[in-house]
């Protein structure tokens, strides 16, 4: 029973009970994770789901496996540049969800916040020198211009925090394209980043 489940080869029935965002609908078999992580195609379903036709050289290649599928000669995961990338970005992401978003709301509870101002607070209102009039105005002003304060307080740090992300952003995408243009060879060790800017 067991080998005949091994053996089994998938029709298109099989292949359609995959759902659009499972790979093994484009025929492109996953195992494993990470640095085990390896791949097999089935050329055919390949060929069928994704419209991609194979140039000769590359049907020269395929024909030559010896089971349906075919095993790239890149099988591991960090054989493809891209995964660098990816693996990059998604380390990227989880230091800003885990540690940079609740520095930042923690920076902006700290600012605090304007007190409510009312006309009996208004000093000449209080020695009888202003009306109760001109008291109503000075709140509404005072208030209005404190309100406005936080809100560039707020705006500063935030602005602020948010840069200090970005830059280091950029900084670890631009390390990653450094180590992976050098690991595969494709620029000289002594890299010089003017290069890129001419």
């Amino acid at each position: 029973m067991k080998k005949e489940r091994k053996t089994k080869h998938l029709n298109q029935t099989s292949y359609e009970e995959f759902s659009y965002e499972d790979t093994r609908y484009y025929g492109l078999w996953i195992r494993g994770k990470g640095q085990t992580l390896k791949t097999k195609i089935d050329p055919k379903r390949f060929q069928s789901a994704a419209r991609y036709t194979f140039s000769q050289s590359q049907l020269e290649i395929i024909n030559k496996r010896t089971s349906h599928y075919f095993h790239p000669a890149k099988t591991y995961y960090n054989d493809y540049c891209c995964n660098h990338f990816v693996d990059e970005l998604s380390d990227i992401k989880k230091d800003w969800i885990e540690n940079f978003k609740p520095l930042i709301d923690i920076a902006v509870k700290r600012i605090e916040k304007p007190r409510q101002l009312y006309p009996g607070d208004y000093s000449n209102l209080q020695m009888g020198i202003s009306s109760s009039i001109a008291a109503n105005a000075w709140a509404r002003q005072a208030n209005w211009k404190n309100a406005q304060e936080y809100r560039i307080k707020v705006a500063e740090i935030v602005h602020g925090l948010y840069s200090q992300f970005i830059q280091q952003m950029a900084s670890r995408i631009e390390a990653i394209t450094v180590k992976t243009l050098t690991d595969h060879g494709m620029i000289e060790d002594h890299f010089d980043r003017n290069i890129l800017y001419g």
